[in-house]
C-alpha cells in the first residue's frame, strides 16, 4: 500500500514543493506568486545565483547532499531573506537525523516568510517525526492556512490521522481533498485506493462500536 508517492509527500523531499520559495521569500524562479504579508518590491537575483540555486536543487535530487549544502549556505549567506535555501538546508538536517537543526533552520525560515505553505508542512514532518503529533497537526494547518492550494500538508494530515491517530474516516477526509488538488507525484490512483479502503474500515469500525 505505501508506495513511493507516500515516502516522498510525507517527507516533502520534492524540489517543486521548495522552488516555490525563492523569490522574496515566497517566489519561484523564473516567475512570481502572491509576496508575503509585509513585503515590499521583488527581491531579483542574479544570474549567477539563480544557476547556483538550480545547480543545488539538482544535486540535492540526485543524492548529493554536501554539494547542495554548500549551495544552500551559500545563497543563504548572499540571500538571507530568503526563505528557500533555509528549507532545503532544513531537509538536509532532517534526513541526517539531526531534528533539531532541522527545527532550528526552519524556525528560521518561518520568521523571513510568515505565509510559505511548504516551510509550516516542513516543520510538521519534524514536529511528526519527533512524536509531537498534534504540534504536527497544527503545522500543517497553518500551510493549508497560508496556501490552501498546496496539496503536501492535506496529504500530510491524512496520514496523520491514518496511522497515528488511528481515525480512518478523517484520515480519507484529507486524502481526498488532497486528490482534489492532484495531480500529484503520479499517484492519485493509488491515493484514491487508500481512501476507498479507509471509507471500509470507517464503516467496520463504527458498525463494531455501535455494536
Amino acid at each position: 500500500m505505501w508506495s513511493t508517492c507516500w515516502t516522498e509527500a510525507v517527507r516533502g523531499v520534492l524540489p517543486l514543493a521548495v522552488a516555490t520559495l525563492l523569490l522574496q521569500g515566497c517566489g519561484t524562479v523564473g516567475g512570481s506568486v502572491p509576496e508575503p504579508p509585509g513585503a515590499t518590491e521583488a527581491l531579483v537575483l542574479s544570474p549567477a545565483a539563480e544557476q547556483r540555486w538550480r545547480q543545488a536543487l539538482a544535486a540535492r535530487e540526485v543524492g548529493d547532499s554536501g554539494k547542495a549544502r554548500e549551495g544552500f549556505l551559500r545563497l543563504n549567506a548572499e540571500y538571507p531573506q530568503l526563505a528557500g535555501p533555509l528549507v532545503n538546508l532544513a531537509i538536509l538536517a532532517a534526513e541526517d537525523e539531526d531534528t533539531a537543526a532541522a527545527r532550528q533552520l526552519l524556525e528560521q525560515a518561518a520568521a523571513v516568510c510568515t505565509a510559505c505553505a511548504p516551510v509550516w508542512n516542513e516543520l510538521g514532518v519534524v514536529e511528526r517525526r519527533e512524536g509531537r503529533f498534534a504540534a504536527a497537526e497544527q503545522a500543517y494547518l497553518k500551510a493549508i492556512e497560508a496556501d490552501p492550494d498546496y496539496p503536501l500538508p492535506y496529504f500530510n494530515l491524512g496520514v496523520l490521522y491514518e496511522l497515528y491517530w488511528q481515525r480512518p474516516a478523517q484520515a480519507a477526509n484529507w486524502y481526498e481533498r488532497y486528490i482534489e488538488r492532484g495531480p500529484h507525484l503520479n499517484c492519485d490512483q493509488d491515493v484514491a485506493a487508500w481512501v476507498t479502503d479507509l471509507r471500509r474500515r470507517a464503516e467496520l469500525l463504527s458498525r463494531t462500536e455501535g455494536g
